[in-house]
């Protein structure tokens, strides 16, 4: 074989070898013209069932700034905490707004019989929540979570 068609054979295996690996890291990763639907054959079941657990989206009331005493007997403490519920639907995140006086009674409420201690690290914030779930989902049915954007205490 000559030498200028071996380098002409090598050079079209080249351009070949770039062209399928290109096409290959286009449709595994990048998910190709399918939308993504290669790619998301691939993923975990987890990570299915926790998108499938929300909606494709969730509605805030966003409550600020509840600033009450804590029940500790030593001394005068406080906390001040931001509060935001989320639901399914817009039309469940307006009624709630109509409700905001009694989920702010019950919220403070339930601060009061915390202690500082009993709110601090991530396991106080986790713990808070936990005890607002209950009571709130009884006057929200449709509530999906609670989140505790800011807390702090004196």
């Amino acid at each position: 074989m000559s030498k200028g068609l071996t380098i002409a054979i090598l050079g079209i295996l080249v351009v070949l070898a770039l062209g399928v690996g290109g096409l290959g890291y286009y449709v595994i990763v990048l998910g190709g013209s399918s939308g993504g639907h290669v790619a998301e054959a691939a993923e975990p079941e987890a990570k299915k069932e926790a998108d499938s657990k929300y909606p494709a989206e969730l509605f805030e009331l966003k409550l600020t700034k509840f600033t009450t005493d804590l029940a500790d007997k030593d001394r005068q403490r406080y906390t001040e905490v931001t509060i935001s519920l989320t639901f399914p639907a817009k039309e469940d995140a307006e009624a709630a707004k109509k409700l905001e006086s009694m989920i702010r009674n019950t919220v403070l409420t339930v601060l009061r019989d915390r202690k500082a201690a009993d709110l601090s690290g991530a396991e106080g914030k986790q713990k808070l929540i936990e005890a607002l779930v209950k009571p709130l989902k009884e006057q929200l049915p449709k509530l999906k979570e609670v989140f505790v954007t800011d807390l702090i205490v004196q």
